[in-house]
């Protein structure tokens, strides 16, 4: 096991998370008039900075290997909270976008699609993650 990310949550989305070994705490608020307040964050932006880090650490990695360069490279990332056509609920709708000034559009592509295979984040919003709902 490479690492567990061990939180609490009080409140829902207007609460509190804070990890068991108390050394972070994340105040959770909803966005006012499409506006994050200032020392707080909502689920999606959370979701966000970790799965675009991930997704640019691997789309990094792949370059590396490949011999190239990582200089400039950006990974823009929108996560929406958006209603699903088919029953109504809530759902997310994830799009990034590879920044690499010095790579072409088929390199861009090549490399994302590497970084889409090996990226955690993305097997998740493929369906491809392991969850359990632990009743005590």
């Amino acid at each position: 096991m490479a690492y567990v990310a061990k939180l609490i949550n009080t409140g829902g989305r207007d609460g509190v998370s804070k990890t068991t070994d108390g050394k972070h705490s994340f105040v959770i608020k909803h966005p006012e008039n499409g506006s994050q307040a200032e020392g707080s964050y909502n689920p999606e932006l959370l979701v966000a900075a970790g799965a675009g880090a991930c997704f640019n650490g691997a789309f990094l990695y792949h370059l590396e290997e490949a011999g190239k360069s990582t200089e400039g490279v950006e990974m823009h990332i929108e996560l929406e909270l958006i209603t699903d056509d088919n029953d109504g609920e809530k759902m997310l709708f994830w799009r990034l976008k590879p920044v690499a000034p010095h790579l072409s559009k088929e390199e861009l592509k090549k490399f994302a699609d590497l970084a889409d295979k090996t990226c955690p984040y993305a097997k998740l919003f493929r369906g491809e993650a392991k969850y359990e709902i632990i009743l005590e």
